[in-house]
């Protein structure tokens, strides 16, 4: 595993880095690129997103990730409250 720093912002507690994973199945040294960015909740935790996208701002997929947790806590909420 090798690993390269995007972006980091210590005063922001906003940790971005590329993490590049490989294979060496079949004689053939496969890799691939993520991007794994660390944040903190607001009870001091720290949360880690792993993704493949590149062309957005760190601060562009924190937001996404929390919007669609969001939503996954909906349906859960929807699934306990209206079970079919």
């Amino acid at each position: 595993m090798e690993e390269r720093v995007i972006d980091s912002n210590p005063h922001k507690d906003t940790y971005d880095n590329e993490v590049i994973l490989g294979s060496t199945t079949s004689k053939n040294f496969i890799t691939k690129s993520y991007r794994e960015i660390m944040n903190f909740n607001e009870n001091g935790e720290p949360v880690t997103f792993l993704t493949n996208i590149f062309d957005l701002s760190t601060e562009d997929i924190i937001k996404i990730y929390k919007h669609r947790w969001e939503i996954e806590i909906f349906f859960k909420w929807f699934k306990l409250s209206y079970p079919f």
